[in-house]
């Protein structure tokens, strides 16, 4: 069951699959990302009608649906206006770009055209041409920081003290359970948790894990992580593979079976984002043979 609960004076949280901001501002809120979808959009204004608040304004972290899909029911149902970020709103805008970059560029396969991979469309009013910047509303202000790495322009929402961390770390929970988390950057979502273990907000609110008000530690194991991963990719491409050799490989050594194409995208999508930043950082070699690319670790 869905639940308002208390940060600061006017900062609150909607806890759920994904954990929602709420920022009271006068008798209006702010949402800090919406949710998955229509049936979460009306326990948002349901819970929100109970306390006597009428949503004005959205601020998406990223466009991936579980964070934006409620935009569309909210939207019309209230005529809020939504904040994002870069390229984020631009697949806000038009979330057909998701299942389409997953799919090379072509018209994407029905069974990526989901609602867990294609947010119904939304219209964002208001489109953020940079990070570290502050937002003034009727009683409150806020500041928009860079999160990048998880998705390319993700973006964390600082109120009142508080960090909304979007997807940008994960508990110890998730990365144990799942190991293979999701990033399309793999140096910017170092970059991004360097610096949060270099923060000192009073708290800490992932979109997937509990409030905190120490990330240092949390940081660290996401951090580590990552490492390891990449560790064990460069180990398996001591001798040269193709990606779809190298994605097997790497699955089977975290003993993961994909259960849907779903998966098998997100999961491949990964496994390039490792292999951009090991060949970026010249530290493995790319050969295209028999009409086939092949990765390689480079020695020493």
């Amino acid at each position: 069951m869905m639940e308002l609960k208390q940060l600061t004076e006017q900062v609150y949280y909607l806890d759920g699959p994904t954990n929602i901001g709420v920022i009271k501002d006068r008798e209006s809120a702010i949402l800090i990302d919406s949710g998955l979808d229509d049936s979460v959009a009306k326990k948002i204004l349901r819970i929100l009608e109970d306390n006597n608040l009428t949503l004005k304004t959205i601020i998406n972290t990223h466009f991936h649906a579980d964070h934006c899909g409620a935009n569309n029911y909210l939207q019309q149902a209230t005529e809020a206006e939504i904040y994002a970020y870069g390229i984020e709103a631009a697949i806000i805008n038009y979330p057909y770009l998701e299942p389409l970059s997953f799919f090379s560029g072509a018209n994407p396969i029905k069974d990526l055209k989901n609602k867990f991979l294609m947010a119904k469309e939304s219209k964002v009013d208001h489109l953020l041409k940079e990070t570290n910047i502050k937002l003034n509303f009727d009683s409150i202000e806020v500041e928009i920081i860079p999160l990048q790495g998880h998705s390319v322009n993700q973006i964390g929402v600082v109120v009142d003290g508080v960090l909304f961390c979007g997807d940008s770390i994960f508990s110890k929970k998730v990365i144990d359970k799942h190991k293979l988390l999701f990033y399309t950057d793999i140096e910017k979502q170092k970059a991004t948790l360097e610096f949060l273990a270099e923060t000192n907000y009073d708290c800490y609110l992932p979109s997937h894990a509990k409030a905190t008000t120490d990330i240092r530690e949390l940081a660290k194991v996401n951090l580590d992580c990552i490492n390891e991963i990449e560790g064990i990719i460069f180990k398996l491409l001591e001798s040269a593979k193709s990606t779809e050799q190298l994605l097997q490989e790497t699955l089977a050594y975290y003993q993961v079976k994909l259960k849907s194409l779903q998966q098998y995208h997100l999961m491949k999508t990964l496994i390039m984002a490792y292999l951009s930043s090991l060949y970026n950082n010249d530290r493995i070699e790319l050969e295209l043979r028999d009409n086939c690319l092949y990765w390689k670790s480079i020695k020493g």
